[in-house]
């Protein structure tokens, strides 16, 4: 008979506990905090949200008020838009423990079906699940999470793998809607809103034959990835095909101004032979790009020691005899920044700020050479 009752009570335990650590709370008129119990608080793992989400709610989530959640499952909710930082800040990673070591997992959020919107800086550095049609975004939005389609979406599809993130694609594979690496995919025919927003490239960017359209912002707030900073590597746009793409606003855009000066006013644009004047005259935006790049003269020079290159990220100055100092000025020579006992053969001179023309250089062998940028 005891051995019943402690099997019963153990029953009862394990259900209760397999209640607690998935829940479906309906969202409607409440504030979510009050719709858990302190037990449920700290035990949920799998969260599913039916209703909708209030601006509390949204603060009460990113908060770090449930521990141990894996995942937030909004798929039913009755949400078509997140708001603006809805989740912007929440650390949503939750401890596990294999053979007695602590490890941390990424939380998941599972975005509603039926959403259409996200705003600025809605989410937060997770997996985010997609489960619907692709929605329209804010700026910042996907950036700093790990983008993933649900194995039942029937809009979209993801094409990469977990370790370098997913680039998503609509089923047919014709719309670009995010993508995370120096890669198109073949087949391409249109890049959608943002699509690249913010990406640091490493690699030129090679266009299919298919490409007919670059929408809003596509390319907006792009630059080189820090590791390609003193290397010389330049920005570079390949298409195939003489007739340019249709752009929509502000494709190639900034609104940190110093990114423009390390990107697209470097950039080189490589299209089939006689083929630029197409698009140039096709929309003014294309103009940003250089059509070649050569090296860049140096005026009056009192030896042949001191070379000059324009690189994606400044100049580089390279000498046969080690340089020693370096003197910045702008227009009006005024000067800007010095640097003293350098002893390198090699030193760039970076595009952080686009006021420096002129630059003085002396040579460890005593010898001075002045450069118009």
């Amino acid at each position: 008979m005891k051995r019943l009752l402690y099997l019963f009570v153990l029953l009862n335990a394990l259900v209760l506990r397999a209640q607690t650590d998935s829940l479906t709370v309906h969202v409607e008129g409440k504030p979510l905090a009050n719709l858990l119990t302190d037990e449920q608080k700290q035990n949920v793992n799998y969260l599913f949200i039916t209703g909708t989400l209030a601006d509390e709610d949204y603060a009460f989530l990113r908060g770090n008020n449930l521990p141990k959640l894996h995942e937030l499952n909004l798929r039913k909710a009755d949400i078509d838009t997140i708001p603006k930082k809805a989740f912007y800040g929440w650390d949503f990673y939750y401890d596990y423990r294999i053979n007695k070591k602590n490890f941390f997992g990424e939380g998941n959020i599972v975005l509603p079906a039926q959403l259409k919107y996200v705003g600025e800086r809605a989410l937060c550095n997770s997996i985010i699940t997609l489960t619907g049609a692709f929605p329209k975004t804010d700026f910042d939005v996907f950036r700093w999470t790990s983008l993933v389609v649900s194995d039942d979406n029937p809009h979209c599809k993801a094409v990469g793998n977990e370790w370098e993130r997913f680039s998503i694609l609509s089923m047919d594979g014709k719309s670009l809607f995010f993508c995370v690496k120096d890669e198109i995919p073949e087949g391409v025919e249109v890049i959608e809103e943002k699509a690249f927003q913010g990406h640091e490239f490493m690699t030129p960017l090679s266009f299919p034959e298919t490409i007919r359209e670059i929408k809003d912002y596509a390319f907006y707030n792009c630059t080189l990835a820090a590791c390609n900073c003193d290397h010389e590597f330049y920005a570079e746009f390949i298409f195939q095909t003489e007739i340019p793409p249709v752009l929509g606003k502000e494709v190639f855009g900034t609104n940190q101004k110093e990114y423009i000066h390390n990107f697209f006013n470097d950039a080189l644009l490589t299209v089939p032979e006689g083929g630029y004047e197409n698009y140039i005259n096709a929309d003014e935006q294309w103009k940003i790009f250089k059509k070649d790049r050569g090296e860049t003269s140096i005026e009056s020079p009192t030896s042949g020691d001191l070379h000059i290159k324009k690189t994606s990220m400044g100049w580089e100055l390279s000498s046969e005899v080690p340089i020693n100092e370096v003197y910045e000025y702008d227009q009006q020579g005024i000067l800007i920044k010095k640097e003293h006992s350098i002893n390198t053969k090699n030193y760039v001179i970076r595009h952080q700020n686009p006021s420096i023309k002129i630059i003085t250089i002396k040579l460890m062998n005593g010898k001075e050479q002045t450069v118009k940028l």
